[in-house]
This record gives structure tokens, C-alpha cells and sequence, in this order.
């Protein structure tokens, strides 16, 4: 099954950490502040490195491991191993003991960051194995309470009965952690409480992740343990809070860090760097937290419900689980959803269990149906033998979210701003600002194309064009005086006045006549529908036909059809000649090496098939912060190859790293660097967030080198290179 096809990689990942990471004399984990996602933190600013410093015990850190540990036990068990599970459970409560003891402040009643080094910064030593404000500048302070204390209760990892809980009496209190669009991140009174208006400082501002961590922690604390510091009102009342805080004026919008006071993101969302941040996981919070559905390993519906019963009505609908479409359903009066009145679990449209106050409830699902087990053994859920003639599932071919070379798109043209491979990236939004969308700019009045080609033939029934149209009344708000080109109103961008669509026959473009549209004319901000009869191909092609005086585009290009899976990736083409996986069995050739490497990236990664655009995750090389106004990058390939293509996924997140002024691409000949003969690039000039082709003359050469002449005070970079031989 697919989670116990994971334990040996699980186990080496916790191997990994426990080699890296564990004290022995201490029997915890270290890490530091930064690579706990929290950069400029109370600790790190005692040391000599205010960004990263302070290697620490930390409560949170302990935590995950102490929760991957028990998920560990939990598989062993599932694959039949009890006594390796044992283990991991003994190994997961000696964590759990030792961070109670040396974490946990009496005085402060509060889980606390522990030194692991001693660290003297600006004429103050902190000493090691002390917790925070226990030595250093601070000593005796009664603060040092940052939201990471509460992370212990994400996993319901500390002792019950231990009266650890009273750490909660210090949320609601605007004195230490509570504010209007909150909670932050440090107490109030802390004397390194600061906020910023810069990115980013987790001493005090209200961080979406942490907010997170907390709901679910607190969450935990309401549905699972006696106490008497927080109630379902507060959990109620943060959940609105953190709703509230998902705006931007007047929209939809979530960014990396806000003002706690005011609920302002700015200078915490700059272009590419954190809008639209998912690590908010507020989905989860209602589901687990507000409507109180209870993972379990059984098949029992079970409830925990934080919502009020002053409530007339609330419902959770459309959960899938454990193979069964499930709902919590509310209706105080009875007469809003037409079960009666009180709390309803519903499975498969069959009510399971019913209460007549909101309170804990179970209810034993239904048999799976059919359809529902097919889709869990071909998601290696459930073991094959249990049906072992699975059903097809509709399937979307062109999507490729691993970055690796099939599907592909092909565009006519490209806009500037945009990038042919957010066409497949599987998410779409209609927002100019952050951009998640190819834009043609062909000739006035010209019909713009785009391609998919899935590398190998797919049996497709359905395309999905998520369409732009940039209406003026639909971009209010979106104009950003610090990006060039976002406060350009209104864009020149409509919904096309045709959409016709085709297929590759192998030699030429055919028609693909439309069984169904819908709707039956091109619509912006929507999916856009065309059903066909089933139809095998290695390729497919829209052409827009634009309204006079305006161009077109798509935020995602979808390719439906149905299939059984695992759906096997279309292998890279054997005429790619750069691929190095790289890893332990990495043969020494193709190599690359490069002129000047961020520390924050890794050359090696230019050559290892995957193309990662945005800036996560990264798998790239950049030049950021080198000292040359130029830098290249080269591969050698360890003897002479054929070539005739080169084609470079170029990075640029608009903040360090740009598209660069120019570059050229060189060959070695044995004694010297020359151009390649009858050069021709698509497109002309280099263009970020795409692929740009460079086509010549087949040469024989032993190395290829790409030189880039930085734009200004940026850098250059590349998410992948491929050398075609031809």
C-alpha cells in the first residue's frame, strides 16, 4: 500500500534528522530560528547572527519530531511490525518527558526556546542549556513567550494531567498575545518585541503559519482536554479574526506576515515572494476545528464540534473520507436542511448519526461503494487483491507540477509579465497581480496559439481553458506602483472572439469538432468547456481569435480524459544529452559548473530535469549576489556530442535575480569557444519564466557554455538546460 510503500524513506528521513539534529546529553533536537520559519526571532537577535542565529531547543521543533515518530509507530503497525512500532512510541515519550522537563518554565508557565550553545553578541553572553531571559541582557524577565509554545498541542503531545494548559491563559490577553488581527507572534511586553514593515521579523508581527499552528493547537486543547483558561468562543472568535485578516482592499488575500494591529501586509508581500500564501491551511481549521471531523484509522464517522448552539444552521458538505462523501449538518429548527433538528452525520447521503445538542458524535460509515474503492486501490490506499479490476478515473494530461519535461507548452507569443508555463502549473486565478497566466502579443487582429504536447499519446475527451478577460471594474486594487508594468490600467487582455481547437495527426493540425460547449461563446474568468469524442493524440492546440484592438490569454490549459492509474510520466527524450539526476549513482558526466553559485542555490540543479519557475521550490542556479557584471555556466559533457539546440529555462523573481540583459551560448571545439554557425532564437530577446530556444548549425562539441550579462544590479539565473543532439 502506498503509506507503507513510504516507511523505508520515512525512516531514513527521521535517521537523517536524529544524525544531524539530536543532543544525546541533552535527549532533544536542535535547530535554529531560520530553519524553524522564523528568521529574526527573540533568540537569534541575542546572537551574532540576527537572522539565523541561536541554535536552540526549540518546542516546536521537538514536537514535529515527536509526532513523526508516532506517525512511524502507526505505519509499522499498519505493515504488521509491532515491535519496531514499540520503539518509535518509547523513542517519541522519552522526547516528549525531556522537553517537558528542560522546556517548560514554571515561573512563566510556558513552553520556551532552551540555548544548546553559549552565545555572547554586543558585550552579553546568554549561557547554553539555559532557556530564554534565564541569562544574557534579559535575565529575569518575566517575557520570552513566543506562539511556538503552543505548538506541543498541534500534535496533543504534552501530559495530560500535568496542568501544562495554563500556557493558554495567555492568548486571549491583549497583554501578551492577543490583537485585532493577531495573534502575535511574540507577547506584547516582550523587550524584543518589535514590528516591522519589512520582511521578515517574527518578533511580533501576526504570522499566518503561526496562527495556524495555534487554531490547531487550540482546537486540540478544546476537543480534547479538561481545562478551564480558553473556551469555544475564543477558538469562534480567533477563526473570525484569521478570516478577517484574509483580505486585501476589499479582496480575497492572504500574505506572509501582517501588522497585528492594523492587518496590513505591506512591505510582508512584495512581487513573488508571499501573496496569496498558502500556509494558512484555514481549510483544515474549520474542518477539523470549527465542524470537528476527527481523522481516524477505523471507519467511524466521529465529531467534535467547536460551533455554538445559539447557531440556527451551519453544514459541512462534499468531505471525502475514507472513500465515502460525508457531511456535519446543524439545524437547530429542523427545518433549514430537512434532517430534523440537532447535529446530523451523513454518509453517502444516509444519515449515520444524529444528537439533539451540538456535542462529540459517532456514527459507523457505510459500506464503500464500487467507484470509491476502485479510486483507493488505484491510489495504492487500499491493498489491489481487494479488487483487482480497477475503473479508469478522469484524469487531467496536460498538468505537470514536477517541472519535468512532458507535458510541454508552446506558445505563439508571449507578454510580457507572463509565462506559458503557468498554463500547466494546475492552479488559475484571474488577477493581474501576482500573475498566474500566459498572455499573447501577437499583431493586431493575429489569432494566438497554444500548445500542449504530452510527450507520448493520450486518449483525451475534454479541454478546459481557464480564460482572461481584464475587465476594468474586475482590477480595482490590483495596481502596484513598485512593479513595472502593474499599475498599466486597463490591460489590453478580453476574452477572444473565437476559440477553435485541434489535434496533432502525426503529420498535420486537424479540426476537433465540439460535441459540447460551455459556454457556447469564449468567457473570461471561468472554464472554458469543449467535449469531443474520445481522440488519441500526442498533441493539442487552441488558437484564439482575439477582439479587435485587444489581446488574449489563458490562466490554466486542461487536457481531460480517462485513464487508470498511475498514469506513467512520458519518458525525457533520449536526444537530451545534459541530464544528470545527480545523487550517490550520479555518473561524472554531463557536469556543470559556473562562473560565480548563490550560496542560496546549487549548480548542480541546472542539469537535473526539473524546471522549478517560481521561487518554491527552488531548484535552480542564480548568480544572486555575484560580483561580476557577467557570469557563465557550463556543462561538459566528457566527449564530443552532436548538438543543435540548446534551450534555457530562465528564473527571474523580479526582486534579485532578473531576466538578464542579454547571453550567448558557445561551443568548445577541442582549442577554443566559438559561436555556433546560423544561430536563431525563440524568442529573440530572453525572456524570464519560459523556455527560450536557441536553434543552429549541428556542431560537434565537448562543452557548452552560456554567458549572461546581468540586467543592471541583478543577477542571472536558470532553472534547468537542456543541449539537444541534432
Amino acid at each position: 500500500m502506498f503509506p507503507t510503500d513510504l516507511l523505508q524513506a520515512l525512516e531514513a528521513n527521521t535517521a537523517a534528522w536524529r544524525d544531524k539534529n539530536y543532543v544525546p546529553a541533552q535527549r532533544l533536537f536542535w535547530q535554529y530560528g531560520n530553519n524553524d520559519g522564523m528568521e529574526f526571532n527573540i533568540a537569534s537577535r541575542q546572537t551574532k547572527s540576527e537572522l539565523a542565529g541561536a541554535l536552540s531547543y526549540r518546542p516546536s521543533f521537538n514536537a514535529y519530531q515527536w509526532a513523526d515518530l508516532r506517525g512511524l509507530a502507526n505505519l509499522h503497525e499498519l505493515a504488521g511490525d509491532s515491535a519496531r512500532a514499540a520503539e518509535h512510541r518509547a523513542e517519541a515519550d522519552r522526547i516528549r518527558d525531556r522537553m517537558e522537563e528542560m522546556l517548560w518554565d514554571e515561573r512563566r508557565q510556558f513552553f520556551l526556546i532552551a540555548f544548546r550553545d553559549e552565545e555572547t553578541a554586543n558585550g552579553h553572553t546568554v549561557k547554553a542549556n539555559t532557556k530564554i531571559y534565564e541569562t544574557g541582557k534579559f535575565a529575569g524577565s518575566d517575557a520570552g513567550r513566543e506562539l511556538i509554545g503552543y505548538v506541543p498541542w498541534q500534535f496533543d503531545m504534552p501530559t495530560a494531567g500535568k496542568d501544562y494548559e495554563r500556557a493558554w491563559k495567555y492568548l486571549m490577553d491583549p497583554n501578551f498575545f492577543f490583537a485585532d488581527f493577531g495573534p502575535t507572534t511574540t507577547e506584547r511586553h516582550d523587550p524584543l518585541f518589535v514590528l516591522k514593515g519589512r520582511c521578515c521579523w517574527w518578533s511580533g508581527m501576526s504570522w499566518p503559519f503561526a496562527t495556524t499552528q495555534t487554531l490547531k493547537a487550540l482546537a486540540n486543547v478544546l476537543q480534547r482536554r479538561e481545562q478551564e483558561f480558553v473556551t469555544k468562543a475564543d477558538y469562534l472568535k480567533m477563526l473570525g479574526i484569521f478570516a478577517r485578516t484574509h483580505r486585501k482592499n476589499g479582496r480575497p488575500y492572504l500574505a506572509e506576515a501582517c501588522h497585528p494591529d492594523t492587518g496590513s501586509f505591506n512591505g510582508h508581500d512584495a512581487y513573488n515572494h508571499s501573496e496569496h500564501y498558502f500556509h494558512s491551511g484555514y481549510c483544515d481549521l474549520v474542518i477539523t476545528g470549527l465542524m470537528g471531523i476527527v481523522p481516524r484509522n477505523d471507519d467511524v464517522l466521529e465529531v467534535r464540534p467547536l460551533f455554538p448552539d445559539a447557531w440556527d444552521y451551519c453544514a459541512l458538505d462534499h468531505v471525502t473520507y475514507r472513500g465515502r462523501q460525508v457531511a456535519v449538518v446543524w439545524d437547530r429548527t429542523g427545518t433549514r436542511y430537512k434532517f430534523g433538528k440537532g447535529l446530523h452525520l451523513v454518509a453517502d447521503g444516509t444519515v449515520i448519526a444524529s444528537a439533539p445538542q451540538v456535542g462529540p458524535l459517532q456514527g459507523r460509515l457505510p459500506p464503500v461503494t464500487s467507484a470509491a474503492l476502485d479510486r483507493m486501490i488505484a491510489r495504492g490506499l487500499v491493498d489491489e487483491g481487494l479488487k483487482p479490476d480497477l475503473a479508469p478515473v478522469r484524469v487531467n494530461f496536460a498538468v505537470n507540477k514536477d517541472g519535468i519535461y512532458y507535458p510541454r507548452l508552446k506558445v505563439s507569443s508571449v507578454a510580457e509579465g507572463s509565462s506559458p508555463l503557468m498554463l500547466i502549473d494546475g492552479a488559475a486565478w484571474y488577477l493581474r497581480s501576482p500573475p498566474n497566466r500566459w498572455a499573447a502579443a501577437e499583431p493586431s487582429g493575429g489569432a494566438a496559439t497554444a500548445e500542449v504536447d504530452f510527450g507520448v499519446p493520450r486518449r483525451v475527451d475534454e479541454v478546459r481553458l481557464f480564460v482572461l478577460d481584464d475587465e476594468p471594474d474586475m482590477l480595482a486594487g490590483t495596481a502596484d506602483a513598485t512593479v513595472p508594468g502593474r499599475d498599466e490600467m486597463p490591460s489590453p487582455v478580453r476574452a477572444p472572439k473565437e476559440i477553435i481547437l485541434e489535434s496533432w495527426s502525426g503529420s498535420a493540425w486537424a479540426p476537433v469538432k465540439s460535441t459540447r460547449r460551455m459556454p457556447q461563446d469564449p468567457a473570461g474568468h471561468r472554464a472554458n468547456v469543449l467535449a469531443f469524442a474520445p481522440l488519441e493524440t500526442e498533441r493539442l492546440r487552441v488558437r484564439l481569435v482575439p477582439q479587435a484592438g485587444f489581446q488574449v490569454g489563458l490562466s490554466e490549459f486542461e487536457a481531460w480524459g480517462e485513464a487508470k492509474l498511475p498514469v506513467e510520466a512520458a519518458p525525457l527524450p533520449a536526444s537530451h544529452i545534459a541530464y544528470n539526476p545527480g545523487g550517490k549513482n550520479a555518473p561524472p558526466f554531463p557536469k556543470v559548473t559556473a562562473s560565480y553559485t548563490s550560496r542560496f542555490d546549487r549548480v548542480e540543479r541546472a542539469i537535473d530535469g526539473v524546471v522549478s519557475l517560481k521561487p518554491t521550490p527552488a531548484n535552480r542556479w542564480t548568480s544572486y549576489q555575484s560580483p561580476n557584471a557577467e557570469d557563465w555556466l557550463e556543462i561538459d559533457l566528457g566527449q564530443p556530442k552532436r548538438i543543435g539546440r540548446v534551450e534555457l529555462a530562465i528564473f527571474d523573481d523580479r526582486r534579485g535575480v532578473h531576466t538578464p540583459e542579454s547571453y550567448i551560448v558557445e561551443v568548445w571545439d577541442g582549442a577554443a569557444w566559438k559561436k555556433p554557425d546560423a544561430e536563431k532564437r525563440s524568442p529573440e530577446k530572453p525572456a524570464g519564466g519560459m523556455i527560450n530556444a536557441v536553434f543552429f548549425s549541428p556542431v560537434e562539441a565537448s562543452k557548452v557554455r552560456i554567458t549572461f550579462t546581468h540586467r543592471g544590479s541583478t543577477r542571472s539565473g536558470v532553472s534547468e538546460v537542456f543541449l539537444w543532439e541534432e
